[in-house]
């Protein structure tokens, strides 16, 4: 029996079902239906040969089922056998007592393949990471990590695991505490995902935090530290010989954010719980706000591989696979099936960046490679999680995993070194050299061991040439101490700035007992150098290290990004001192270093100091942007206040004004809201309004906000004299829904100018003003070609269709209309409009639904229509897909992004994930049911929890914030808000389409949103369009400083130019702005626009381009396209097929413009990640 509050509970649940939240299709969703037949797998030896691999390796199996099942990580010890823990019960499945395993595999002939396993233990539930240190072997397992002992190495443990650390968040959970490994500091390196953790060493040492972090400690668990927080699930880090260390981290599901970064130590990688809440005025999602990357105070990635389930990673450090490969960092990608090579690269200044290559890519859908690891030899072993899903909620095939072995083609591998463990110096010091962790461990412990005895055969590596082995040979010098690190002070003075880096962060984790000999060397010139001294600072308290700080402020000019975070993180406990002796000084100005300083050292109140400086009258039009700018990424709704005051300012010019116009635009939606209707913002746009040169800008603003206040000044702006606003006017009163607004656009479908005209019809069919249309299609005046298209335009949304059917039925439209209508509603995605004019057509050829009771071989059976289940998702009132899915900037935002989803599942197990969504729920999707204390109830997802408030996201897509003073209960849901039966009411056909198309979704389109762009130059003759004008001579290079003679006479240069959602959709120039501020006409000319396309990796693409008009298109120098024709703007109506080179591609385009508007759109799908750039 339910108590009153928990009746309220129970008849939620019973109503959920009416939702039609798919909160199941993202990383970790359920794999469902255990009764269906894995008919999509492939034998492992088929697996192997649908790989493709990098020129210069060979891939081969090394382990299959049913020696392994579902593979989670593995490790490589000294004698070249393969641990391998397994995650067969994991989840739902979970076992109690635990009985997953882990398992030693060994090829005891040579031939490359397992020939022996040897279960090591039993008792665990799906453990994240296997380590083996000589005669231990620890294993994390949230809330713990455990430690085997097996001195006698008979792959037995020698009794009970003992308990090595606790405390971790994440219980048989995929964000908890993974995969551990030894750097060459001899210290035991960790990651925890963002369930937090509240862990206690042995010798006191307590460290805590919410969300995920990197995590290090010596081997018998003492000296624990966080040293890099605020990511979401990092699964592995990867430790090289001079202590970089590297991560990936994934994203929430479905924003194609997931992230590799380089650790600077102390600092903030701006994950807390959820991603910002901005999108692009397209729709769109930008990986930097799911970061906080363009924030101060949070240090930013060194590579978006985007849609992804990123997992095991480890650097290789070795010749085996030559000089290319020698010091990159491979990595296995579950989501999109690839084992890729990383390899980092020194920025200008403090940072890292890092390029890209696919090592592995594979055909089978049921290829996951999860973890990656390097034998004594060289090879690598790469774990294949094998399943038709990603993660850890839920799997369809607990029966099957592979391992694999990778080695340079054609080449027989040799290990340098005997196997561990060591009983002499010389064979630990010729180990050292092991590309093998495990080797390595021992190497270092046997010269432990030996203390001062070993100091000469290490200073020995310390003078070679080897400079990795020099690395590895400090770091072991420092722990034996004594003479050996005196070994480390002296590269303190050495002729490589390395090695004086390296020196300065050995010596740093002594604290102040090298204070002198760290400051002494503070005048050094080099960048690595600098990053260190810096982070010495926050453990010396003397004046002089003040002082340091102070001159190290110095060296940021506002360009080095890592710098400056360098500085936040060299700043703790000193903030207030350097704000004043750095910031706060009398007739400072204002420029962009002053305003990231601020933001770093005062992130309190930047906003109010920032935003007073916003309104001084002496700011210049520069700094008054680099403040603006500084204000957008601020979430307050101080911030949005400050911003939306510039455009009341006199003193501010229309160009500012337009940035803080694009600023509001991009926020009132996301986390301004509440400031919508405030004086500052009502004021402003009403200001905006009034002046001609921002009026489309304001109208863009209240139509991305919703301002429904504002209606009046819009239908007002229908009749502007400026046919660019009225035409915009009329799309934001349909925007709006604005039916006062239908008499004011009516009359314009008399218009003489087509594109007034077409405006209007557009307008009037989204407003869906009954007898506004019903007297159109019945006007004998108007063109019938105009009727047909007002028919064509209501087919295309299911309201649209059921509007039209009482005027087919009283015969109120043409014999010709009628038709057309019928013959549209038939063939409509949305089978609820099909069912509606059943009527009309013969019995045999009306559709079937699948109904309450239907089997996967219903909808498998049957061959799908990708182009046609598109339109299932995206207009079908049965489905309801688009109510709570985007796909590809199209949709709601309550549910995961589906963009990519044909990636991460095959055919099978997506249909799985919609039948049986409950199986698994991603963690940001878990639904909650909260009661107040006045007895109201609300579902959502958790999107913020703090000690004062939860905000939900409801499943209508708002936010909601529910003090927890005034919360009864907060009760977790076990059960999706995604009906099981949300394909009860289409057909199988249908649900077929459906399946094909998200299946087909498979690479990510992104678009351009800025360009470098030069013009105008002439177009008033046909010749001109293919005058070869200035920028086009050389298309393969570009130079920025360039001028050249552009119409008449005029010198052009080049300037940036960014996009404006078209018609709230993709990101489109308008060429009609960009003249207005060049104060030149808009007919007949050209521009040229420039834009570098960065691949992360060679691949083939496709270049989606739209134009009003002409449009000519280089790649790299190279023409790839021509459309010579009018035109009105379509995006993607060209689809372009190219190959990209691996880094930067070059892209040039010749807009040709006659009469009227102008733009073009530019965007690129591809398999691998790609971002636009300027060039």
């Amino acid at each position: 029996m339910c108590s009153s509050r928990g009746h309220a509970v129970c008849s939620f649940r019973k109503n959920a079902t009416r939702c039609a939240l798919t909160v199941a299709a993202a990383v970790g969703i359920a794999w469902g239906l255990a009764t269906l037949p894995a008919v999509a797998q492939q034998p492992a030896e088929e697996t192997v040969k649908s790989f493709t691999v990098a020129d210069g390796f060979e891939a081969t199996l090394f382990a299959t089922e049913p020696m392994i099942s579902n593979p989670i990580t593995i490790d490589v010890d000294t004698q070249g056998r393969v641990w391998v823990t397994e995650g067969v019960n994991y989840r739902r499945a979970q076992k109690n007592p635990p009985i997953d395993t882990i398992k030693v595999l060994e090829d005891t002939d040579g031939d490359g393949r397992a020939d022996k396993m040897t279960v090591f233990t039993a008792d665990l539930n799906c453990a994240m990471g296997v380590c083996v240190a000589g005669d231990k072997i620890y294993v994390p397992e949230s809330p713990n990590i455990y430690v085997y002992e097996d001195a006698d190495g008979d792959l037995k443990p020698d009794g009970p695991r003992k308990l090595f650390l606790t405390g971790f968040g994440g219980q048989n959970h995929d964000h908890g505490v993974h995969s551990l490994v030894f750097g060459p500091d001899q210290k035991l390196y960790m990651t925890q995902g963002d369930t937090g953790f509240d862990v206690t060493g042995p010798d006191g040492k307590q460290i805590k935090f919410q969300w995920g972090a990197m995590i290090r400690c010596e081997g018998d668990g003492t000296q624990l530290e966080d040293f890099a927080v605020n990511f979401r699930n990092p699964f592995e880090l990867a430790v090289d010989s001079y202590g970089n260390v590297w991560c990936s981290d994934n994203d929430n599901d479905g924003l194609k954010s997931t992230r590799i970064c380089w650790i600077l130590e102390g600092g903030n990688y701006g994950w807390f719980g959820r991603p910002e809440n901005i999108r692009n005025p397209d729709g769109s999602f930008d990986p930097i706000h799911h970061w906080r990357a363009d924030k101060p105070g949070f240090v930013p990635y060194a590579l978006i591989t985007g849609f992804g389930s990123p997992c095991g990673m480890t650097f290789y450090e070795g010749s085996a696979f030559g000089p290319q490969y020698d010091g990159a960092i491979f990595h296995c990608d579950a989501g999109p099936r690839e084992v890729r090579s990383y390899k980092p690269q020194k920025k200008t200044g403090i940072g890292y960046g890092v390029t890209a290559e696919n090592v592995i890519t594979s055909t089978d859908n049921y290829f996951r490679p999860d973890d990656v690891c390097v034998a004594p030899d060289g090879a690598l072993f790469v774990s294949d999680w094998y399943d038709g899903g990603v993660g850890g909620h839920a799997y369809n095939d607990p029966t099957r995993g592979r391992i694999y072995r990778i080695t340079p083609k054609g080449k027989k591998l040799v290990r340098r070194e005997k196997p561990g463990p060591y009983d002499n110096d010389a064979d630990a010091i010729v180990a050292l050299g092991s590309p093998n962790h495990a080797t390595t461990f021992l190497a270092r412990q046997r010269l432990l061991e030996s203390g001062e005895a070993a100091v000469p055969k290490l200073a020995e590596l310390v003078a070679g040439k080897d400079a990795r082995l020099k690395a590895r040979a400090l770091w072991v010098l420092d722990r034996i101490g004594g003479s050996g690190r005196d070994y480390v002070t002296k590269q303190l003075a050495s002729d490589n700035p390395k090695f004086r880096a390296l020196a300065v962060r050995i010596l740093r984790r002594h604290g102040a007992d090298y204070e002198n000999e760290i400051l002494n060397v503070a005048d050094d010139d080099n960048p690595e150098v600098i990053r260190e001294i810096a982070l010495s600072l926050p453990n010396l308290k003397s004046q002089q290290a003040t002082e340091t700080l102070i001159d190290l402020f110095e060296r940021y000019d506002g360009g080095d990004r890592y710098l400056l975070e360098t500085l936040h993180i060299a700043s703790r406990r000193r903030e207030e001192e350097m704000f004043r002796r750095v910031v706060d000084l009398p007739g400072a100005g204002v420029d962009p270093r002053l305003v990231n300083l601020v933001r770093i050292l005062r992130p309190e109140d930047a906003t109010e100091y920032l935003a007073t400086k916003l309104e001084t009258t002496d700011v210049t039009p520069a700094a008054r942007a680099a403040l603006l700018s500084a204000l957008e990424t601020v979430t307050t709704p101080a911030a949005g206040k400050s911003v939306a005051g510039v455009l009341t300012a006199q003193e501010a010019s229309a160009d500012v004004k337009r940035l803080a116009l694009e600023a509001l635009m991009r926020k009132l939606s996301g986390p301004w809201s509440e400031i919508k209707k405030s004086p500052e913002v009502t004021d402003g746009l009403r200001a905006s309004l009034g002046d001609p040169q921002l009026q489309n800008d304001a109208l863009m603003v209240i139509a991305a906000a919703g301002l429904k206040d504002f209606g009046g000044d819009v239908v007002g702006l229908i009749d502007s004299s400026d046919k660019q606003v009225q035409i915009k006017a009329m799309s934001v009163a349909a925007n709006l829904m604005l039916d006062a607004a239908a008499p004011a656009i009516v009359k314009y479908l008399k218009s003489e100018d087509a594109q007034i005209q077409n405006a209007a019809l557009r307008a009037l069919v989204a407003l869906q003003v009954t007898d506004s249309l019903a007297g159109i299609l019945a006007d004998a005046t108007l063109a019938d070609g105009l009727k047909t298209k007002a028919v064509d335009l209501l087919l295309q949304s299911s309201s649209g269709a059921v509007m039209l059917l009482p005027l087919v039925e009283k015969k109120r439209l043409s014999p010709e209309l009628a038709q057309r209508t019928i013959d549209g509603a038939v063939q409509h995605a949305d089978v609820n409009v099909r069912l509606l004019y059943e009527k009309f057509v013969p019995e045999s050829q009306r559709p079937k639904t699948l109904g309450q009771s239907f089997t996967p071989d219903d909808i498998l059976k049957l061959t799908g229509d990708a182009q046609r289940g598109k339109s299932v998702f995206l207009r079908s009132g049965a489905a309801s897909c688009n109510r709570c899915h985007r796909v590809r900037n199209q949709g709601a935002d309550i549910g995961p992004d589906l963009s990519l989803i044909g990636r991460k599942y095959e055919r099978m197990a997506l249909l799985e994930t919609i039948m049986n969504p409950s199986a698994g729920i991603a963690p940001e999707y878990v639904p909650h049911v909260v009661e107040t204390k006045r007895g109201k109830v609300f579902a959502g997802f958790v999107q913020q929890r703090s000690d004062d408030a939860v905000v939900l996201k409801t499943i209508e897509g708002n936010l909601l914030r529910i003090n927890n003073d005034d919360i009864e209960e907060d009760v977790e849901q076990k059960t999706s808000l995604m009906p099981e039966l949300v394909l009860k009411n289409v057909t199988a056909q249908d649900a077929a389409d459906l399946l094909a198309y998200l299946v087909s979704l498979r690479d990510a389109e992104v678009y351009a949103t800025q360009f470098r762009a030069v013009g105008p130059f002439a177009n008033d003759k046909p010749e001109h369009r293919t005058t070869v004008y200035g920028p086009e001579k050389e298309p393969g290079q570009f130079d920025g400083a360039a001028k050249y003679k552009g119409l008449g006479e005029n010198t052009v240069h080049w300037i940036d130019s960014n996009t404006r959602a078209y018609n709230g959709g993709a990101p489109a120039i308008d060429l009609t702005r960009l003249s207005e501020r060049a104060k030149v006409r808009h007919d007949y000319i050209i521009y040229y626009f420039a834009v570098v396309l960065d691949s992360a990796i060679a691949q083939p693409a496709r270049l989606n381009i739209g134009s009003n008009d002409g449009i000519q298109v280089w790649l790299e120098g190279k023409k790839i396209h021509e459309f010579p024709e009018l035109r009105g703007l379509k995006p993607g109506e060209d689809q372009v097929d190219v190959q990209l080179k691996q880094g930067k591609n070059l892209i040039l385009l010749k807009l040709d413009q006659a009469g009227g508007t102008a733009g073009l759109t530019l965007s690129v799908e591809a398999r691998g990640n790609v971002t636009f750039e300027l060039p």
